[in-house]
Order: structure tokens, then sequence, then C-alpha cells
């Protein structure tokens, strides 16, 4: 592997004009990029949350076709409670139509009834990220009931921090080549000129 030669950067121009040209330039590609990220970052955030939601789709459906036949709330909820075995559902809880809970396991969600049926808020986020709460209705439950659920959103959480941080390391190396071509095209455009009026 051929070593990196760093002698270039200390022919750069180093003059007061130079550094404070140097800085605009840098804080400018940050700035920009930094609009850029912020909707890339929350579009790889809601992908990755659909992809739980679709996840937990999949295995609700198939758990109902297993089921076979449900003809009461009990015999549902009974059903649904196999849920928890899987490592990333954590808990839930089942609603009639008029709200009135039916029954509840394991972490109970943040996500409410109230805001399901009043608001039609179907997905939640916890504040520290690590649980995702969703609600599915009656066409997939294939019952007259509303299901929420909580999830185990930590591994989101993760891939998030990992993509930040190779997002946030591409800018900078952007920034630093971005930076370091406007110092040396500084020396034969603007800065010998001024020296010769000089």
């Amino acid at each position: 592997m051929m070593p990196v030669n760093l002698k270039w950067l200390l022919k750069l121009p180093t003059g007061h004009l130079s550094r404070r040209i140097a800085l605009w330039v840098f804080v400018s590609v940050i700035v920009i990029e930094t609009i850029i990220f912020v909707p890339s970052y929350h579009n790889r955030k809601k992908e990755l949350l659909d992809q739980i939601r679709e996840i937990s789709t999949a295995k609700i459906t198939m758990m109902i076709k297993q089921a076979h036949q449900i003809e009461t709330n009990e015999e549902l909820m009974k059903h649904l409670e196999q849920l928890e075995m899987d490592p990333h559902i954590l808990g839930g809880a089942i609603y009639q139509p008029d709200g009135e809970m039916i029954g509840q396991f394991g972490e109970y969600p943040d996500l409410t009834i109230s805001q399901v049926f009043d608001m039609g808020v179907k997905n939640f986020v916890s504040m520290d990220g690590t649980r995702y709460d969703s609600a599915w209705m009656a066409e997939i439950l294939q019952h007259n009931c509303t299901l929420i659920i909580r999830q185990d959103a930590t591994p989101v959480k993760k891939e998030l921090l990992a993509y930040f941080l190779r997002i946030a390391g591409l800018v900078v190396i952007i920034s630093f080549f971005v930076t370091a071509g406007a110092l040396i095209a500084l020396q034969p455009i603007v800065i010998t000129p001024i020296l010769r009026l000089r």
C-alpha cells in the first residue's frame, strides 16, 4: 500500500484572507450537507419503522390464519398472547369497538385507544426511540376489535446511529477536500494578483 503524501498541505495559502475564505467554504459545505441530510435521516427512520410494522403484520396475519375460526374475544386474546413469544414483540393490548380493553399482555403500549380512534394515530415511537407501538384494526384481525402492540425498536436506534456516523464522516471528508481545493485555487486566482498589485 502506497504511503499517503500530505506534504501538499504545507503549500496551501495560510494568510488571514485565505483562512477566512477557507472557513466560510468549510462551513457552507457543512451547512448544505446538513440540510440535505436531515430529510434523508427521517426517510431512513421511516423505512426502518415501516419494516418493523410489516414484519409484525405478517406475523399477526399468519397467526390469525393458523387459529382458524375465532368466535369470542377471549379466544382471540388467547391467540394474540402467543405474539409475546416473538422477541421483537414486547407486549400489547386488545380493545372492543367501544374502547373497552379486553385484555393485555407483556409491556403496556404508550399508544392509547383514544389516539387510535379520535386522531387516527396508527404508529407511535417512544421518547427514547427504543419502543414502537402500532395499531391494527378489524380488517387484519378478522374480528371486530383493535390490537395495539409494543415492538422492540432498539435495532432501529442502533442502525440510525450507524447511518448518522457514516454520513457525518462522509460530510467531513467532502468538506475537507472542497476546502483544500478552494485554498489551492486561491493562490493563482486571488492571492497572486493581490500581491502583484501591492
